[in-house]
């Protein structure tokens, strides 16, 4: 009796654990499975990439300005977020861009509590107030994980 309820306990193994492996395999069963939803098994990256992307707001602040002692220089203001919180973005850059679309400079910004700030000279690498409406700011800000925005062009104008 034992030889017959060790076979049949056997049997009813293969029979309980069939289904499992059938769903491990992906074969079988449903036949209403649409390809185009995520899985959320964190393996889809292409499914939502910028849901962990920082975002720049607004563009606060583009002032060109002559100072008494700094001479002409540029002041910068933007207000970011983030989807982990506004405090995550760690911090930004931003390019100035030719009219052709080449890059004169690269400055970085500081970015704390949803807004980043930056300052340049014109002494730096010669983009005074004059160029005002020939150069566009190209600004990205990053979190603290390294995921970067999208860029926000800034076209200034002239005077």
């Amino acid at each position: 009796m034992s030889v017959g309820y060790t076979g049949a306990m056997k049997r009813l193994s293969l029979v309980l654990l069939f289904p499992a492996l059938v769903a491990c395999t992906g074969k079988g069963g449903d036949s209403n499975t649409d390809s185009t939803t995520d899985s959320h098994d964190g393996t889809d990256d292409t499914a939502h990439p910028d849901d962990v992307s920082p975002t720049i707001v607004s563009v606060d602040t583009v002032n060109c300005a002559e100072y008494q002692s700094a001479g002409e220089s540029w002041d910068l203001a933007l207000t970011v977020d983030d989807p982990q919180g506004a405090t995550t973005v760690s911090d930004g850059t931003v390019s100035v861009l030719s009219s052709a679309g080449g890059e004169l400079a690269s400055y970085v910004l500081a970015c704390g509590n949803g807004q980043c700030f930056g300052s340049f000279r014109a002494e730096y690498d010669g983009i005074g107030c004059s160029s005002q409406g020939d150069v566009t700011l190209r600004f990205i800000v990053t979190d603290a994980e390294g995921h970067a925005s999208a860029a926000v062009d800034y076209v200034t104008t002239a005077p």
